[in-house]
């Protein structure tokens, strides 16, 4: 969570002791642009894209992948629209699709995403996990992207060594938008 939201979102004490309230409005549009939920998608992107440059060369046998916390995310609503958004840039659903001034925001893997470390993220990484909720049993509600810039062969042979670990088997499989 950005410092100027968390600062927009910080609890406060009410006259009954011992309770604090807190609230905050996020929408498209807002003045303040931290305090728009695009912007949240933007973000994450950026710190996806930090993490680029310590990863290997491409090769077949290196399966380079992302696990990001998400439980912060829209105050704990992360959803599968949103991996959709943050990697693809486009929603199944068009009701979730985000806008920033106007125009749509464009995922990782898009073609029109020129951003720095993009073109090392679809050379290199080979998934991200995202996990919505912090608890014991943390990736039983993760959600698996794949960079479906990558070989065909280089995301079976990294599918196929991720399902034989028994951890892995509960993620749920997120494909681009149709």
């Amino acid at each position: 969570m950005s410092d100027e939201l968390s600062r927009e979102s910080a609890p406060v004490r009410t006259e009954i002791e011992g309770v604090s309230t807190y609230s905050v409005l996020m929408k498209s549009g807002h003045e303040n642009q931290y305090l728009r939920p695009e912007a949240l998608t933007i973000r994450m992107q950026e710190k996806l894209l930090e993490k680029v440059s310590k990863f290997p060369e491409p090769s077949d046998d290196a399966f380079s992948t992302i696990v990001v916390d998400c439980s912060a995310f829209h105050f704990g609503n992360f959803t599968a629209e949103d991996c959709r958004m943050v990697v693809f840039g486009r929603t199944q659903e068009p009701y979730y699709q985000e806008y920033w001034d106007g125009k749509p925001v464009k995922g990782i893997l898009n073609p029109g995403y020129h951003r720095r470390g993009a073109k090392e993220f679809k050379e290199r990484v080979t998934a991200v996990i995202f996990i919505p909720e912090k608890k014991v049993e943390i990736l039983d509600k993760a959600f698996l992207v794949l960079n479906v810039s990558r070989p065909v062969s280089h995301l079976q042979a990294f599918w196929s060594k991720l399902r034989a670990m028994p951890v892995f088997r509960q993620l749920k499989y997120v494909p681009p938008a149709q």
